[in-house]
């Protein structure tokens, strides 16, 4: 938080002696002239006097962050800021989980327009792609509003850019960090490409000419011997590629550049501007023990051969690059319009050698190693159009509209493996030739959003009623595309076994003398390519009451006409009516869905709010695709299933608030769902450990959230107030203990592999034998904890934080109880203890700003596991290490 805004509390502490003062101590302080208009301002402006921000304001349970919570706890994205914030945590580093119902159960939106997904496995945006340099605040919405996507389960999150500035301003910055497991010490890197350092390729990784064509309109099978080794040769001999080495990792930094300004053109109109663009370049390296295990004799973890059990060790360099543009007009005062335009892209550049049992599916005792090298790029780029005008002519009439257009991509070019035997301590080139292949992914997503909000208040004697209404469409599309080629034949000849992978290959496909040719991985059973659409149509109308002067209900329903279908082929080639595809059948639904909430300020600055609503969740697309998808961060194979369907949910919530001051409150709160044909990831029950989806037949999740923040007023306890007139100490913390279980009174729809793509086939299991009755729900940690302690000299304009982040064991994938039985896949986040330190301050008349930040300071481990009985078995076990950063930022 800012000097300036620490002065402009402590004056409004002191203008008002409400340091902790009770309500009514302070209406004594500041007696009034008890006429008939200033006892209707005691009951309905003093109970409401001290609004710290829209958490108690809006109708609906919910959260915000603004851009002084960001700064002070030094997250640099919206996914790490966003795991402080009550009943929330955070699965992969991107994705929240909001009373313990993972990312499926939520939805985000940028200025109020939902975002497509670059994310292979996942519809919901990356949150670790939006920095928080480039916002102004998050609303986390708890319960659900008319005004929202019906597709609502644990909370909404919308991300707010900046706004157009008041005045002129211009900033840069810059930041330098290290992390104690992979600065400066030795790395696995490969060459890549000239300009990987920008997080852009400059061609080494495009395409073979032609080879396209080939992916676009048949197959790489057609290819007759000499055209596959053509193509074969320039994929798989470029050193630059595909040959791993040592190196020492340099340090994380990054440098930010913002500025804006504001024209008023005449008294009428007024312009602002605003630019932002930033870069940063950051490392990791993991060394993590990964393995796989089924239930074997006496209900323990197996590890016998045709179980995966290795060490990765793995180096990643992200790059990341975003923008933004806004501008912003203000018309006669009354009328707003903002365009803002937000591109963000992030790459990831790995390089990883596994060495132990690799592949369940081959059977073998021999050790293997398979050096692989990744390149990522991850993009999403959005336009808005929205406005805000307000009618004095019209009751004051209020409408908002927003339009807005975006994309995400994801492309995965050269993703490569290479199998190796180190049985005999020399690694030689695998004779497996399933070790070794080549892959390229493409994802493209994108997003059209409509929409119109109206709000017309009336005064109807002494009721003040709110009236809303609006419609929205809302459209999202995707293209996935996946071609894996694998050396045809059983065996690389002897000879080439000890040569250097590529020249190896080169010799395997050479076009004279090369006995080597690719296949293309590709069948009905998985599909490699598909497109998905989900169009809705949607209208909402609400009331919002003030009933009494301390009762407020808010009563409305949303209607949605909605559509969503997955498509696949085996290749990108022909028709979707051909034979080689598996289609489920579409999701129509046409549904009203209700909310209500209540609130009721029973006391000075102490208010009880009541909410009930009906909301659904859609199976994500990727769940839906029976298309298979090999996760690089877990080595876990993913496959949908074209039964899925909706998710049903009933939504319960109570809350108690007490505001004492400007920006110091306590909260308690209640909540129960209950909800049916909930969506589980699950262990599919195969050798290889891969995972499926399914729909369980009904869940209970229910739980409690507290939350206290207070400025302790050291000064008002008998301390040398000389001293502490000029300080603040604060103290946040948050709580949220989340319970769960799954009922199995019903059956379970499978998708069946079948032996050739056109068979659509399903089975239907009974869900008691297959998964575990009255287990928690996949994701939910039972329990969540933050703990904030502040120190703030505005002397010195600076202010110090210890933060500490806990979420208790969750699943991470279900269990699958078939033959053979898999156990849940368990994983224990780390209790992340973190130390921000910012300072303002004045160099040569040049305002600076520094800021330090610790993270993990423990080094606690991210653990995945396996448990059965007194038996563990590591899944994805490894060290994250100490983070120090500084930063410096100039401001004119």
């Amino acid at each position: 938080m800012s000097g300036r805004h620490y002065f402009g509390v402590m004056a409004l502490l002191a203008s008002t002696a409400l340091s902790q003062v009770p309500l009514a101590n302070a209406q004594e302080a500041q007696p009034v002239e008890e006429t008939e208009e200033s006892l209707v301002q005691q009951t309905i402006v003093v109970r409401g006097e001290f609004i710290p921000d829209e958490k108690r304001s809006t109708s609906e349970v919910s959260s915000v962050l603004d851009a002084e919570d960001f700064a002070l706890q030094g997250d640099s994205d919206i996914a790490a800021a966003l795991r402080r914030v009550t009943g929330v945590s955070i699965a992969d580093d991107k994705f929240v989980i909001v009373r313990g119902l993972n990312e499926r159960y939520s939805s985000s939106t940028l200025n109020g327009s939902p975002l497509p997904s670059p994310e292979p496995l996942r519809r919901v945006a990356p949150l670790d792609l939006f920095p928080t340099s480039v916002l102004q605040s998050t609303l986390v919405q708890k319960t659900f509003s008319p005004e929202q996507s019906a597709e609502f389960g644990g909370g909404s999150i919308d991300i707010r850019t900046k706004a157009v500035p008041e005045e002129a301003f211009f900033e840069i910055g810059g930041s330098l960090g290290a992390n104690s497991e992979t600065s400066l010490q030795d790395g696995l890197l490969y060459d890549g490409s000239d300009t990987d350092v920008i997080g852009w390729d400059d061609g080494v990784r495009d395409l073979p000419a032609g080879l396209g064509t080939v992916f676009g309109n048949g197959s790489f099978d057609d290819l007759d011997d000499t055209q596959n080794r053509a193509f074969a040769s320039q994929l798989l001999s470029d050193p630059r590629l595909l040959v791993l080495q040592e190196g020492t990792v340099g340090p994380d930094y990054g440098i930010e550049v913002s500025g804006g300004n504001r024209y008023d053109i005449s008294p009428d109109l007024s312009i602002g501007l605003l630019a932002t663009a930033a870069y940063n370049n950051d490392w990791s390296t993991r060394e993590a023990r990964r393995g796989f295990a089924f239930l074997g004799s006496g209900d323990t973890p197996s590890l016998d051969p045709n179980n995966r059990d290795f060490i990765a060790r793995s180096t990643t360099n992200e790059v990341g690059v975003n923008a933004l543009g806004s501008v912003g007009l203000d018309l006669f005062s009354d009328h707003e319009v903002q365009f803002t335009g937000f591109i963000t892209r992030g790459s990831e550049k790995e390089a990883r050698i596994e060495e132990g049992n690799l592949d369940a599916e081959l059977e073998r005792t021999q050790l293997q190693r398979r050096d692989v090298t990744e390149w990522i790029e991850r993009e999403l780029w959005t336009t808005q159009a929205r406005g805000e005008h307000v009618f004095p002519s019209l009751l004051d009439l209020s409408v908002d509209w927003r339009a807005s257009y975006s994309e995400a991509t994801r492309e995965s070019p050269y993703q490569t493996s290479v199998g190796f035997d180190i049985g005999s301590g020399t690694p030689t080139l695998s004779g497996e030739t399933e070790l070794t292949n080549i892959e390229f992914n493409t994802i493209e997503d994108d997003s059209t959003d409509l929409g119109i909000d109206l709000l017309l208040p009336l005064l109807l004697g002494d009721l003040e009623v709110d009236l809303k209404g609006g419609y929205a469409y809302v459209e999202k599309d995707r293209l996935a595309q996946n071609n894996q080629l694998v050396i045809a034949g059983s065996a690389i000849p002897a000879e080439l076994r000890t040569v250097r992978p590529d020249a190896a290959f080169a010799a395997l496909f050479d076009a004279n003398n090369g006995s080597g040719t690719l296949v293309e991985q590709g069948s009905g059973n998985f599909p490699g390519f598909y497109i998905a659409t989900l169009e809705v149509d949607a209208f909402y109308a609400g009331i919002d009451a003030q009933l009494t002067p301390f009762l407020r209900a808010a009563i409305g329903a949303r209607y949605e006409d909605a559509i969503q279908v997955v498509q696949t082929r085996t290749f990108a080639t022909g028709t979707f009516e051909d034979g080689d595809r598996v289609n489920g059948p579409p999701i129509v639904e046409d549904e009203f869905y209700p909310a209500a909430t209540l609130t009721w300020n029973f006391a000075d600055n102490l208010q009880l709010r009541f909410g009930y609503s009906e909301t659904i969740t859609r199976p994500q697309f990727r769940e839906f695709a029976p298309s298979r998808f090999v996760n690089s961060d877990t080595d876990q194979a993913f496959f949908g299933n074209p039964f899925l369907v909706n998710s049903e949910l009933q939504n319960f919530d109570a809350r108690v608030e007490y505001y004492y001051s400007r920006d110091q409150f306590v909260t308690f709160g209640l909540f129960y769902k209950d909800i049916e044909n909930p969506i589980e990831e699950i262990n599919s029950g195969d050798e290889s450990g891969t995972v499926t989806f399914i729909n369980v037949p009904t869940a209970e999740l229910q739980g409690l959230e507290f939350e206290y923040q207070q400025v302790l007023p050291l000064q008002n306890w008998g301390l040398d107030s000389g001293w502490f007139d000029s300080k603040d100490f604060t103290l946040k913390t948050n709580y949220t203990y989340t319970d769960s279980s799954i009922g199995t009174d019903g059956d379970v729809l499978l998708f069946v592999r079948s032996s050739t793509g056109s068979d659509l086939l399903s089975r239907s299991v009974a869900a008691a034998g297959f998964i575990e009755d009255g287990r928690q729900l996949q994701g939910q940690s039972e329990h969540l904890l933050n703990f904030q302690f502040g120190y703030a000299d505005f002397d010195a304009r600076s202010e110090a934080n210890l933060l500490v982040n806990f979420a208790s064991e969750r699943i991470r994938t279900g269990e699958a109880l078939n033959n053979p039985d898999a156990p849940a896949v368990l994983e224990e986040p780390p209790v992340s203890v973190d130390f921000v330190y910012n300072r303002e301050f004045t160099l040569y008349g040049g305002e600076y700003s520094f800021g330090f930040k610790l993270q993990n300071i423990f080094g606690d481990e991210y653990s995945a596991f396996q448990e059965a009985g007194p038996d563990r078995l590591d899944v994805d076990t490894y060290d994250i290490g100490t983070s120090a950063s500084v930063s410096l930022k100039r401001t004119f």
